[in-house]
Order: structure tokens, then sequence, then C-alpha cells
């Protein structure tokens, strides 16, 4: 008597571990579907490169610390090369935004292609460099082993979905 409650037992617990993988299947369906519903979405992503694209125009925020009395953002070429400085001034620590109009500091327009973007802010103990987040469009969506997300981003690679701090 006692096997066939082992017996019994056993097969319960097949049934239930089945039904958690077609509970794990669906989940993992839903992530996809849901995921390939970023392709095309713009996302603002931890970057110290932006994409000037044909929109002309490269967005994003920096986290400031603490108050300081100027914060600066320096675009660059590939080549490193300085080709725009914004001076956004004093600023409250917090998330802030900046926008460069793809063009130098003659207003004359420059190449599509990546940029790089340099955040510094100014404090008594001197210049602090600090993190930058790009907007970026995706391009395609992988999904991994274990149902990992990965975004494909247009010129500036991958990123796992939990990276992405804002999906516009």
């Amino acid at each position: 008597i006692s096997q066939l409650a082992q017996f019994s037992s056993l097969e319960e617990m097949q049934k239930l571990s089945g039904a958690v993988d077609d509970v794990v299947g669906q989940f993992r369906s839903t992530q996809a579907l849901q995921a390939s519903a970023m392709v095309g979405k713009t996302v603002l992503a931890p970057s110290g490169v932006g994409i000037l694209g044909a929109e002309g125009e490269i967005s994003g925020t920096i986290e400031v610390p603490a108050s300081t009395g100027g914060l600066r953002v320096s675009v660059q070429s590939q080549s490193g090369e300085l080709v725009r400085q914004l001076d956004l001034g004093s600023r409250p620590a917090g998330v802030q935004s900046f926008s460069w109009d793809g063009q130098d500091g003659n207003g004359n327009p420059l190449p599509q292609g990546p940029y790089k973007i340099v955040a510094e802010a100014s404090y008594p103990g001197g210049p602090q460099q600090l993190a930058t987040m790009v907007s970026a469009n995706v391009d395609s969506v992988s999904l991994g082993q274990g149902g990992s997300i990965t975004l494909n981003l247009a010129g500036m690679g991958s990123i796992a979905l939990s990276d992405v701090k804002q999906i516009n």
C-alpha cells in the first residue's frame, strides 16, 4: 500500500511539473510577443555614443549627483575631435536632459553617424565626468536562453532589456 501511495504521489508531482513547464512556456511566448513590440521604438539606454540619424538630432539625459555650477556636454567625432560643446549652465541634482542639433559650432550640419557624448560637471573639487543615457532606435530583439531579452539598437550594438531606462 505504501508503494501505491508513493507511485500516486510521484504521478501527481510529474503532472505538477508538466503544468509548471506549460506556464513557463506561455510566459516566454508572452515575453517574446511583448519584446517584438519594441522594434521601431526609441529607448533611453546607457551609452557614451549617440547616433546622428536622418532626424538630425542626438538627445539623452545625464544623472547629476549634486547641484553643479556648470554642466557641459561635449560632442566628439569618431576620431575624438571636438565638434560642438553644449553649455547647460547651473543645474540641480537629478536627471538633466540634453539635445544636440547635429550642427557644429558654426551652424554647419554634420554627417550622420556615431558621435561620442561626454558630460562633465563643475564642482569645487574639480570637474567630474558623468554618465550619459542616449536615445536610440530599436532595430530588432533577440531572445536568449532562459528567456533573456536583448535589444539590438541602431548603430549602437546590443543591450539587455533590463538596462533600458525609458521606452518612448
